[in-house]
């Protein structure tokens, strides 16, 4: 391929600024022709004293000349970079002939080929290598010789240069025979690994059912021990529910005899406080026949007040709760239990079954 300024037929070296010595950057022309990167020629004649000069053929500018860039030869410097490099953006994937897409790269050659100019390299039976693969990477990195031979003692790639030396009585092969022994090697794997993977396949299937049985238990066990706890929660209200009424039909009882033994006893009170007005008032008469006519009943009054004296009344006896206490008590104690046998169930799973004969016993 050729440029619009340079031939590309077998030279791929990109031209370079005569100043820097490097590719160009930026090249700009002067009106003598000769071109320059922009930044090398400002820096030249900024270093020089005397009127503008072209580096190159000295040729003399009365003033400073306008310096245009060079579009053709900018042109060329890149086409000739991107070939260089196997394409625009250097991705190595360009033939280097054609700047077609390259298909291969001939490892004899170092060069990238299209489909078309890759035909004679495959007739001369060339080593062909993809395109991603560098050159670099083909060579022996102690002699810069292309990578022939393979040794098997070390593993090492190596070029010829490299059997003369720590590899002298090493068992030596050509590439292409350890490639082809290898691809063996792993052929004969290659069912094991398969197995392993539907092995593991089928762990992982395994694995996850478990894992949903997890799950689902889980939840399930849960799901019971809300109700076993809603239920003694219910049988303990109930219990104390039962004995707060016990409780109170007790009290109720003893309140009710109370009740009637204040009304009797104030009854009497007040009986009491009648014939002691009566004797108050007999006992201030002092008309000796006035009080002798009533004396007879003032005596009766005297021994009826008498007889109140002799009457003692009988406490009621005091109600006992113990045994309620004793009930709740022993409901505590109960519930402690059955936490701690839930407890221990959490703890040791494989030493305690918390099931519905256990939870039998421990409601008995």
């Amino acid at each position: 391929m050729a440029s619009s300024s340079f031939d590309m037929g077998d030279n791929f070296d990109a031209p370079t600024c005569p100043v820097c010595l490097k590719i160009y950057k930026e090249p700009v022309a002067l009106p003598c022709g000769h071109s320059f990167c922009h930044v090398c020629i400002e820096k030249y004649w900024e270093s020089r004293e005397e009127d503008c000069v072209c580096p190159n053929c000295h040729e003399v500018f009365a003033q400073k000349p306008k310096l245009k860039k060079n579009v053709a030869f900018a042109d060329s410097v890149e086409n000739i970079v991107n070939v260089k490099k196997g394409g625009p953006g250097g991705t190595e994937s360009r033939c280097e002939l054609c700047n077609g897409e390259a298909a291969k790269r001939c490892v004899p050659c170092e060069i990238l080929f299209c489909e078309q100019h890759l035909k004679p390299h495959q007739q001369k039976r060339h080593k062909l290598m993809d395109p991603e693969v560098k050159i670099e990477e083909l060579r022996c990195t102690q002699h810069g010789k292309p990578i022939q031979l393979y040794c098997k003692d070390d593993g090492s790639l190596m070029c010829v240069t490299c059997t003369g030396g720590q590899h002298q009585d090493h068992k030596v092969v050509a590439v292409e025979i350890a490639h082809s022994e290898l691809k063996d090697v792993l052929v004969a794997k290659y069912p094991h690994v398969s197995q392993s993977m539907e092995s593991v396949a089928s762990q992982l299937l395994q694995v996850q059912k478990e894992k949903e049985q997890t799950e689902n238990s889980s939840r399930d066990a849960e799901d019971s021990l809300e109700e076993k706890r809603r239920l003694m929660c219910q049988f303990v209200n109930e219990s104390v529910d039962l004995m707060k009424s016990e409780i109170n039909k007790r009290k109720m009882e003893k309140l009710s005899l109370l009740g009637k033994q204040k009304e009797k006893l104030e009854q009497q009170m007040e009986d009491l406080h009648e014939e002691k007005s009566t004797m108050d008032t007999a006992f201030q008469m002092l008309e000796a026949v006035s009080f002798l006519q009533g004396s007879k009943d003032l005596l009766k009054r005297l021994e009826t007040m008498s007889d109140f004296k002799s009457v003692k009344r009988t406490p009621l006896p005091v109600l006992d709760f113990s045994k309620e206490e004793k009930n709740l008590d022993g409901l505590i104690m109960l519930n402690k239990n059955f936490l701690e046998k839930i407890q221990r169930l959490v703890e040791h799973p494989e030493e305690v079954e918390l099931d519905q004969n256990n939870l039998r016993r421990l409601w008995k």
